[in-house]
């Protein structure tokens, strides 16, 4: 289900510094099912109050005309008085649904949305980015893009090319047009990985990063959103960890820089409780739309949906040498080691030894093509995995 509506009041405009347009972002995953919905609903309604952002990004929004729940996202947009739009990305109309959400403090004029490359069908696990256009107090675009990745165990590559499929669908949409732009979302994805460094570095891609991470830019501290210690986290074993990312489009020239950033909804309110199992992410961007050049927009997102493209063929081809290797010694091992175990879970092994072929590819520059991209070891320990005694 897609939504896209307008609250009856609209607030007034976030604060300028020296006559720069300064936009507000913030982002928020929610948690769109466990105790506390409605405490914990208030508590982020009263951050974001505090906050006064311009727009606002949301993963995991539920609603539920069986439950009697609304709309979370039309819930907060009522209270700040915002346009928003919500795409549902899992459950059953009227049973249960949750998804992604873009709040705007002016109206949002244009929705688009793409079925992320690795997702499930519908509605099982799907994976989605929503973008959504909004007009500034001048009247100038501008796009943020909501996106929540899926991080299966070792599912790193998955990751990795839910993230360039993402990134593409903004190269096309956005970049492609001159408009300003942030991709922001719960990438379950820890800043080493693959599909991080793949959109902020030149890595995996080659050539320019086609984003900022805006923590790295100018965050203080190690920018946690998610922590064993929250009471509403579903892996308390897990290490206090920053997935949650605001990220800034680049292009032939930036036309959107961050100046601040700031972690929120990190302390418990009244009673112990917090907005989410993740943490609010504040972000203050400076904005220059005076520069856009539509020929080299253009050409950049040309040049960038190319390396993507190009990276994603390489992934394709590594996952069918892993195929092919894990079969030859699966057959191996029933030959030379009767009743040898070979591997209960393969599409596990097949994850492993991709992860492996393209964490060698594309990081080690001083590997030639005649190495092998998986040790012989490695590959036994991949067809292995999930063996019993």
């Amino acid at each position: 289900m897609l939504g896209s509506h307008v609250a009856s009041r609209i607030s007034q405009p976030a604060v300028r510094r020296g006559g720069v347009r300064t936009v507000r972002v913030v982002n928020w995953n929610l948690l769109h099912a466990r105790k506390d919905n409605d405490r914990r609903l208030e508590v982020v309604a009263k951050a974001l109050e505090a906050e006064q952002p311009d727009i606002v990004a949301l993963q995991e929004v539920s609603q539920s005309w069986l439950l009697q729940r609304p709309n979370r996202a039309e819930v907060l947009a009522q209270r700040l008085g915002f346009a928003w739009s919500f795409r549902a990305t899992n459950g059953a109309p009227k049973l249960w649904e949750e998804g992604l959400a873009i709040l705007a403090r002016h109206s949002i004029a244009r929705t688009v949305r793409r079925r992320l490359a690795g997702s499930q069908p519908w509605p099982l696990n799907a994976r989605q980015v929503l973008i959504g256009e909004t007009p500034l107090n001048d009247g100038a675009p501008f796009a943020v893009a909501s996106v929540h990745l899926s991080f299966p165990k070792g599912g790193e590559v998955e990751n990795l090319e839910q993230a360039l499929d993402a990134a593409d669908f903004i190269s096309r949409e956005v970049l492609a047009r001159g408009i300003p732009a942030v991709l922001v979302g719960d990438l379950n994805a820890p800043p080493g990985a693959l599909a991080v460094r793949a959109l902020t570095t030149g890595e995996i891609l080659g050539g320019d990063p086609p984003f900022v991470d805006a923590w790295a830019a100018v965050g203080s501290g190690p920018g946690i959103t998610c922590t064993p210690t929250n009471p509403y986290t579903d892996a308390p074993a897990d290490p206090p960890q920053r997935i949650d990312y605001v990220l800034v489009l680049q292009g032939p020239f930036p036309l959107a820089r961050p100046v601040g950033a700031r972690v929120i909804g990190n302390r418990p309110a009244e009673g112990g409780i917090y907005g989410s199992d993740h943490f609010g992410l504040v972000v203050d961007l400076e904005l220059d739309t005076g520069r856009s050049d539509e020929r080299a927009a253009t050409l950049a997102a040309a040049n960038l949906s190319a390396r993507i493209a190009d990276a994603r063929w390489k992934i394709r081809a590594l996952r069918y040498e892993a195929r092919k290797e894990i079969s030859r010694a699966r057959l191996s091992l029933a030959r030379d080691q009767s009743g040898g175990c070979l591997g209960r879970n393969p599409a596990q092994a097949l994850r492993d030894v991709t992860l492996a072929k393209v964490r060698t590819a594309f990081t080690l520059s001083a590997r030639t093509d005649n190495e092998p991209l998986v040790s012989a070891k490695n590959l036994d320990a991949a067809v292995r995995t999930g063996c019993g005694p």
